[in-house]
């Protein structure tokens, strides 16, 4: 990959085993997405990113994917709020409220402080999406 002049590797972290088998279908440990991101760094600026929700809109392991993430300094840490739009219709999905949202933003500005944290794609619309931006 350094070869080919790319500048980000930008990686989904996951820090839940169940959200890897479940949501992934992914026969893979946990440990390999810290390992992937720590590679990545090697031959590109390292941009992760954490989706929050990505357990069929509950958390479950963000904040061990968060502690994935500093052990490794990344240029920047892209947060993602999982949208319900592309949930299937088979399977329940809930909204992560936006004051776990917002608990989340703010436990990640204090453990990377001088780490650019972005919001990536958008939030849920409506209230919720008010009330995140709120927390930005």
């Amino acid at each position: 990959m350094a070869d080919s002049g790319i500048d980000a590797a930008m990686l989904d972290v996951i820090g839940a085993q169940d959200t890897v088998q479940q949501v992934y279908h992914l026969k893979r440990p946990v440990a390999d997405f810290e390992n992937r991101s720590a590679t990545s760094r090697d031959v590109a600026e390292g941009v992760p990113h954490i989706v929050i929700g990505l357990h069929y809109g509950r958390m479950l392991g963000e904040w061990n994917a968060l502690e994935m993430v500093a052990r490794h300094r990344p240029a920047a840490l892209v947060l993602v709020v999982v949208m319900p739009f592309y949930a299937p219709a088979n399977r329940s999905f809930e909204t992560v409220p936006s004051h776990a949202v917002g608990r989340f933003f703010l436990d990640a500005r204090a453990q990377l402080p001088d780490v650019p944290l972005l919001l990536g794609v958008r939030p849920p619309p409506g209230r919720t999406k008010v009330e995140i931006d709120a927390y930005r």
